[in-house]
């Protein structure tokens, strides 16, 4: 047998175990994110739950930005420190820098809680929004010690803290609180339980991984703190980018059709979940393993892991698609009164979900051997989508937000695309 291919062997097995264990996952994530829609949709309404949507859109955009790009960054930098330092000195320099940063956005946004909520026309938001940022580090913590446990090859932590700890306690809470007498506040205050709970779960799935005190009794190098920080901006700014795509659907229908719609769009963003959880299980499992093909300049490796996981996302979402398409208006209407409105929406972020999922993986091959190409194409994707937005919605509402969107996201995987095949050409 050739060390190539006792290499593809073990990368289908990691990527065999890792898709298994994050279906499992996926499965046990919706057996309770579906209660919990059935709970923001017959409990709280439209109204409250566009608050929510809204707070926890502007929140997890600052997480966004709070973990500087390190949540993709952080395996290169593990893979690099073998021989010049411990593994938990780059984990320690790399949480110092983002929990600061964390910090920070969590007082900028407290401060500005109620122009923020008065900006989108809803302002019994501004509480919601002010409690909810000092969720921010929490949430850092939890992606950056989860990133660190994928690059030891251990998806099960990722699977406990994400699929079961998080949505078990966001659907349990709020239920609780909702009818203890707290329909303003249940929501908002069962995501801060979740992500809280997540975020220990990441600290114990760490410990067992790394040497925890290594970690805290370590000094802080200036030098070193810059060298990251200038490495990790190109991504920092990709991810930026992405996040909006993300979340500024939300804010653009917020400012132009008000909260029930906001209700509408994020209720169709939480069936799109399961499209997005599909592409989203297979990165703790490519992201480490790609990077080690790309280290070692093995081209055909790298391929083939990229293809694999292409196939495997389309055959997995295909039936999703099919299911929102023949079922959605029902499965929408059960969740509660004027849902039903959402389907429009739900297709084509489907849709475009299902055409963006393979094609997207680009960014990660990207990320070792072209990092500037990915914000190149997030800028071109977003001045795509600024150019369409105001006549798109002006014409279809907040489904021409959603086809402004996937049009915008489509041109930008093409772009990466052309980009990567003659990258890899070149490293070969």
């Amino acid at each position: 047998m050739t060390a190539q291919h006792a290499s593809h062997q073990r990368d289908q097995r990691h990527l065999f175990r890792g898709s298994l264990l994050n279906i499992g996952g996926f499965l046990l994530r919706m057996a309770s994110r579906v209660p919990f829609l059935f709970i923001a949709g017959q409990l709280y309404g439209t109204a409250r739950y566009g608050e929510y949507v809204l707070a926890t859109a502007l929140i997890e955009s600052a997480a966004v930005i709070g973990n500087f790009g390190f949540k993709l960054t952080l395996f290169k930098f593990l893979a690099e420190a073998e021989n010049e330092r411990s593994e938990e000195e780059v984990v320690r320099h790399v949480l110092a820098l983002t929990l600061g940063l964390a910090f920070i956005l969590a007082g900028v946004l407290w401060g500005t809680a109620v122009p923020l909520a008065q900006l989108f026309g809803m302002p019994d938001a501004a509480p919601k929004i002010a409690f909810l940022s000092w969720v921010i580090p929490a949430i850092v913590v939890t992606d950056l010690l989860l990133a660190a446990t994928w690059a030891k090859h251990v998806i099960h932590f990722e699977v406990i803290a994400r699929s079961l700890i998080e949505p078990a306690t966001l659907t349990i809470v709020s239920a609780i609180l909702f009818y203890a007498g707290f329909p303003q506040m249940g929501l908002p205050i069962a995501f801060a339980c979740g992500f809280s709970a997540s975020a220990v779960a990441a600290l114990i799935s760490f410990s067992r991984c790394y040497s925890f005190r290594t970690l805290m009794t370590g000094r802080l190098r200036v030098d070193y703190l810059v060298h990251l920080a200038r490495r990790s901006a190109s991504t920092s700014l990709h991810d930026i980018i992405a996040l909006l795509f993300n979340r500024i659907d939300v804010l653009v229908v917020g400012y132009f059709f008000g909260n029930a719609a906001v209700g509408l769009y994020g209720m169709a963003q939480q069936f799109l979940t399961v499209m997005e959880k599909v592409t989203l299980s297979f990165s703790p499992v490519l992201i480490p393993v790609l990077t080690e093909a790309l280290k070692s300049r093995d081209v055909p490796r790298a391929r083939h892991q990229l293809f694999s996981v292409a196939r495997r996302i389309l055959m997995m979402q295909t039936p999703i698609v099919v299911l929102f398409l023949v079922g959605g208006p029902s499965l929408l209407r059960l969740i509660g009164p004027g849902f039903v409105d959402a389907w429009g929406i739900l297709m084509v972020l489907s849709l475009g979900a299902w055409a963006n999922g393979a094609l997207g993986l680009t960014e990660f091959a990207l990320l070792s051997i072209r990092p500037l190409a990915n914000p190149q194409a997030s800028l071109v994707r977003l001045a795509l989508y600024g150019a369409a937005i105001v006549p798109f919605q002006s014409m279809w509402g907040p489904v021409g937000v959603a086809c402004a969107n996937v049009l915008a996201t489509l041109a930008a995987n093409f772009i990466r695309t052309l980009i990567c095949r003659p990258a890899l050409r070149a490293l070969a």
